[in-house]
């Protein structure tokens, strides 16, 4: 079970093109979520630690296959929630 907080990250990196062979620098995720370089970081360490995003410090991230499956659940998700609501 992972925080709000988490699948936002998830599901911001997945949005900015975090997924397959792409990746997403640090300070565009910041930009993306509205937060600080180092909050960001210290985030992306939390999710590669849980192997959801393959990261070397400094460098930008992408989504491992589990992240990328985390996030299209997700995605998935909010989607059905919009249509749920909007009906």
């Amino acid at each position: 079970m992972l925080s709000a907080v988490l699948e936002d990250y998830i599901k911001a990196i997945y949005a900015i093109g975090g997924h397959g062979e792409e990746q997403v620098s640090t300070s565009k995720l910041a930009d993306y979520l509205d937060a600080t370089s180092p909050t960001v970081s210290s985030m992306l360490t939390t999710l590669a630690e849980r192997g959801l995003v393959d990261r070397e410090k400094y460098k930008r991230v992408t989504l491992t296959a589990e992240g990328e499956v985390v996030a299209l659940e997700i995605v998935r998700h909010h989607r059905l929630l919009e249509a749920f609501l909007t009906e």
